[in-house]
């Protein structure tokens, strides 16, 4: 089906051709007039709206007829540089009007090819609008084409606008990628212009000296120079008329370096205990999540089998991806892990790891309570727990004092037919217990949380006995204070209490620190008032033993 511009130059020409019989039928039918009646009358010169360089546009709004017998009209109109054409055309019902712009190198509106022609609007209706910018200004033509037999009234608007504002322009790299693996990215440059529309656009890489100007086109590659960092670049375009964009600047981070393994766990030939382990890599470098997520990792027995579904997660701020089996894993079973494609954030690929294996055993389940969980030096606890197992063993109770020393058995005990254990123990420093199991083919080496058993300084006050004493007023008493287990430098407190009969409550009198000597002792001296008095002596903790409180010494002085 033949588009408008066929329609409108078919017409033209079987107009022309029309025309020329229409002239031959006139010149035999004058001819033959003019043998009867004398000479013919000259013919109608064409209209001067017919072509170039047609009429000046009488205002800004035109109406008249187009169409049938009326080929084209033509208006011309001289515009300054810098200013942007708008030209809208309507149609009566039923009619097919286009319309056309030429420029100043038009000599006609019928050429064919088409010489001078900036801008068209040719749909199948007679509803047209054409805008066009003109950098250097001059005389432009509209032609209204009639593009059917159909004849009917046009109306047309013109308008001459200003184009003033600049457009504006975005930038993105890579689609806003924070770092490439690639010097060659795609760039994506969103530019936007109100009236005259986005013509050319230009480069920088570093803001200030501009690469020649190139037709603007919303994606383009461009390759950055080699070598890791960040790479950054400017873009700024002008429109039609001649304005220019302010500056768009856009960065990415070129990252060759492939990521490689950190760590993994379970570690390789490892025993677990737990059937559904958590499966966890990790990375150097940020990884792409979704290499992760969809499968980063299989996992299957050695011996062969299908891959074990599961749960798959990736922590970015840790740079961890952790595999969970949804399923329980065979209990004894040797399982191989193994990496799959994966790619760092700038599309580095992951350097090659090897599969490692590990065998997931069923735990033991192990409780355990100090009853009770604090004493003072010379004082007892009890280690008290429970194990659940199908196959009876001894659950050993290890103790350590400090996370610098290793685990030490100091008791191996069947559980009775409960599960449960008990051991009494007396430590004289702060020490930590656990129990523990050791596994079998099937069950995995077991241990229970491990518990603090507190130990607080013992205080006792030489040649004195708790309690209450009587004493005569300015009577001077020794106190020497003991630490068990002794130790030196302890900054030890004594504090004297009187009663306040007018308040009826005990209110602290004096207070004094002493440091204790190599043997634990510190000393102190008080000459006694009358009234009633008690003291408490209270020792700082220990990297040993928790802080100390000794018990409560009174005297009643007259």
């Amino acid at each position: 089906m033949p588009d408008a511009d066929q329609r409108s130059s078919a017409r033209r020409r079987s107009g022309a051709g029309r025309a020329a019989v229409l002239a031959a039928i006139l010149i035999v039918a004058g001819s033959v007039a003019s043998l009867a009646a004398g000479p013919a009358p000259a013919r109608a010169a064409a209209a001067p709206d017919s072509d170039i360089p047609g009429v000046p546009l009488p205002g800004p709004v035109v109406t008249g007829t187009l169409g049938g017998p009326v080929y084209d009209r033509v208006y011309s109109i001289s515009v300054a540089p810098g200013n942007v054409i708008l030209a809208s055309l309507t149609g009566s019902d039923a009619t097919d009007f286009d319309l056309y712009l030429f420029d100043s190198t038009a000599t006609t509106v019928v050429a064919n090819p088409p010489v001078g022609l900036v801008a068209k609007s040719t749909s199948d209706g007679s509803t047209e609008s054409v805008g066009y910018p003109s950098r250097t200004g001059g005389t432009y033509y509209i032609d209204l084409n009639g593009a059917s037999d159909v004849e009917g009234t046009f109306r047309l608007s013109v308008a001459i606008q200003a184009d003033a504002m600049a457009p504006t322009v975005a930038l993105r790299i890579q689609g806003g990628a924070a770092s490439v693996s690639d010097p060659t990215v795609t760039l994506t440059i969103v530019a936007q212009d109100a009236l005259s529309g986005v013509d050319v656009m230009s480069f920088s890489s570093d803001g200030t000296t501009w690469l020649p100007w190139q037709p603007y086109v919303p994606t383009m590659l461009w390759t950055f120079p080699s070598g890791d960092g960040v790479k950054r670049l400017w873009v700024r375009v002008r429109d039609r008329a001649g304005n220019v964009s302010a500056p768009a600047e856009a960065s990415t981070t070129l990252d060759t370096a492939p990521p490689t393994v950190v760590a993994v766990s379970p570690p390789p030939d490892s025993v677990v205990g737990s059937v559904r382990p958590e499966v966890r890599v990790t990375f150097s470098k940020s990884m792409t999540p979704v290499w992760w997520t969809t499968g980063g990792l299989s996992l299957r027995p050695l011996a062969g089998g299908p891959d074990v579904p599961g749960i798959y997660a990736y922590d970015d701020p840790t740079r961890t991806g952790t595999f969970v089996p949804s399923v329980d894993l065979v209990a004894g079973t040797i399982y191989q892990a193994q990496l799959n494609s994966l790619y760092d954030t700038a599309g580095n690929r992951l350097q090659p790891y090897p599969a490692w294996s590990f065998t997931p055993k069923l735990p033991v389940p192990l409780s355990l309570t100090l009853m009770p969980s604090a004493i003072t030096a010379g004082g007892s606890s009890a280690v008290a727990g429970s194990a659940t197992m199908s196959t009876p063993a001894a659950v050993e109770v290890q103790a350590r004092v400090s996370d610098a020393t290793p685990w030490t058995t100091i008791a191996s005990q069947f559980p009775d037919g409960t599960g449960a254990i008990r051991v009494p123990v007396a430590p004289t420093v702060n020490t930590t217990y656990r129990l523990h199991v050791s596994g079998t083919a099937t069950t995995a080496d077991s241990t229970s949380v491990a518990r603090t058993l507190t130990v607080r300084t013992s205080i006792t006050l030489a040649g004195l006995v708790p309690g209450s004493s009587v004493a005569r007023a300015g009577k001077v008493q020794p106190l020497l204070a003991q630490l068990r287990p002794a130790a030196g430098r302890v900054p030890t407190t004594f504090r004297m209490y009187r009663w306040d009969a007018k308040a009826r409550a005990w209110k602290l009198f004096v207070q004094t620190t002493r440091m204790t000597n190599a043997d634990g002792l510190a000393s102190w001296s008080w000459t006694h008032r009358v009234g009633k008095w008690y003291l408490r002596v209270t020792s700082a903790a220990t990297s040993a033993n928790a802080g100390g409180i000794s018990a409560v010494y009174r005297w009643t002085v007259r």
